[in-house]
């Protein structure tokens, strides 16, 4: 079980080593594509200076792994052919298309996405599938100098396919938005606060039981990225919920959380030990529901040569 997840986990996982290795072949594509009229109609006006706000960004990503004794050379291709189940050791598919309106303004700034995702996974006992399509808008408004609003909202659907483990399924129709204020009265400080509701339910029961989380965040930070720097996090969130707690859909319903109140709180320490090296610091806890007080410490030290 992760680390989220030891309060509640059953099982524990055995790997057995094993001599006997098979040969792969793997594609990877990665494209992206920006469309900017401004670098185009620098100085136009009317229409075409309002068509100077629009800009367009996709990217696209690709990562196929295939037995190396069943491909054929055909398969070596990107895209435009499909391949079959049977050889397919991981499939990854990404792409993310992105409208912005006022692009990197200090004013304001607008944008609209949509994202698809598609990954396939060969497993001992069948193939495992995940898909997820969302859609989602991002406002971002300065109010002053030292004030700033953003505000988030998503809504799409997020699903699992498993062969082998049909109680792993699940089809995920979910919402959610979340409006931030952030304060920077200097260049050291920084202080945030947020609240997110997110509505969701497993559209495959055939007793829906919907989930509704609604979350207070408050973020302070301080120090410096060339020296060091400590920051903080709260979150209270109530979660109402009345389907059982230990599937896989209520896992990625609640992202871990439990019916009733949730509490959690990070700290995180960062400093420069010297010119190229890095300590990092970190201290995680987490009170869900009608479980224990769990703590997590980390410590990090990166070198770089």
């Amino acid at each position: 079980a992760s680390q989220n997840d030891l309060l509640l986990a059953n099982y524990i996982q055995i790997v057995l080593p094993t001599p006997n290795y098979q040969s792969t072949n793997i594609v990877q594509f990665n494209e992206s594509l920006n469309l900017s009229p401004r670098a185009y109609f620098a100085n136009a006006k009317g229409v075409l200076k309002a068509v100077n706000l629009l800009s367009w960004q996709t990217v696209w990503q690709l990562r196929r792994e295939t037995f190396a004794a069943q491909s054929r050379f055909i398969d070596f291709a990107p895209f435009g052919v499909p391949t079959p189940d049977s050889i397919i050791v991981s499939q990854n598919n990404n792409l993310l298309n992105t409208l912005f309106v006022n692009r990197n303004n200090a004013k304001y700034e607008l944008s609209f996405y949509q994202f698809n995702s598609i990954t396939k996974n060969f497993l001992v006992n069948g193939t495992d599938l995940r898909r997820r399509n969302e859609w989602g808008g991002k406002l971002k408004i300065a109010l002053s100098t030292k004030f700033t609003l953003d505000v988030a909202t998503t809504w799409g659907n997020n699903a699992a396919q498993s062969v082998a483990f049909l109680q792993q399924n699940y089809a995920i129709r979910q919402f959610s938005t979340e409006p931030v204020l952030s304060f920077t009265p200097n260049k050291n400080w920084r202080a945030s606060a947020s609240f997110k509701y997110k509505y969701s339910v497993d559209t495959l029961e055939a007793a829906k039981h919907p989930a509704i989380v609604n979350q207070l965040n408050t973020d302070l930070r301080y120090g410096s990225a060339s020296k060091r720097a400590i920051s903080a996090r709260f979150s209270y969130a109530i979660v109402s919920y009345t389907g059982a707690n230990n599937s896989p859909a209520a896992y990625t319903l609640l992202e871990g959380l439990q019916t009733g109140n949730n509490f959690l709180w990070n700290i995180t320490f960062d400093t420069q030990l010297s010119n190229n090296t890095q300590l990092n610091i970190m201290y995680d806890g987490r009170k869900t529901g009608d479980n224990r007080i769990n703590h997590i410490g980390r410590v990090g030290v990166r070198a770089v040569f």
